[in-house]
């Protein structure tokens, strides 16, 4: 009788399993078709004001659900790139997408840049490239009037 119910638990719990990794391969197949990252990207546009573009899209399951964006840039419009990072990985917390809510738990950027239009006194504009947060701002916070 013991063995009977430790059998249907692990079978129950092996199905589970199955249907979670099935959803996530489903769900990964689906992430790299272009129209589906064009359409995210658009609404992510639509939704923030900014121009954001990325090179391709890839599925996380550490740390709960998430999106990864390579080569990513946000602009104010097409033309100036003002912000862009190699990656970025965007965490959703999978009991709230559960009941449909989309809130976003955690964003980690990687090799993030930053492009800054610092205007000089003379009017002339200045274009400066930071490749890394650690590096130091003092001299870019100095230039701002």
């Amino acid at each position: 009788m013991v063995f009977l119910k430790r059998r249907i638990i692990l079978i129950t719990l092996l199905l589970l399993l199955v249907l979670a990794v099935a959803s996530a391969l489903m769900f990964n197949t689906l992430l790299q078709k272009s129209t589906v990252q064009s359409y995210i990207l658009k609404q992510a546009s639509r939704e923030t004001g900014y121009d954001i573009r990325a090179d391709r899209m890839t599925i996380h399951l550490w740390k709960g659900l998430g999106i990864g964006l390579h080569e990513v840039t946000v602009s104010a419009n097409a033309e100036v790139k003002s912000f862009a990072a190699s990656k970025i990985g965007v965490y959703f917390s999978i009991a709230k997408l559960l009941r449909g809510n989309l809130d976003i738990d955690e964003i980690f950027l990687f090799q993030p840049r930053l492009t800054l239009d610092i205007q000089q006194e003379d009017n002339a504009s200045e274009t400066i490239n930071i490749d890394a947060i650690e590096k130091n701002l003092a001299p870019i916070i100095e230039k701002i009037p």
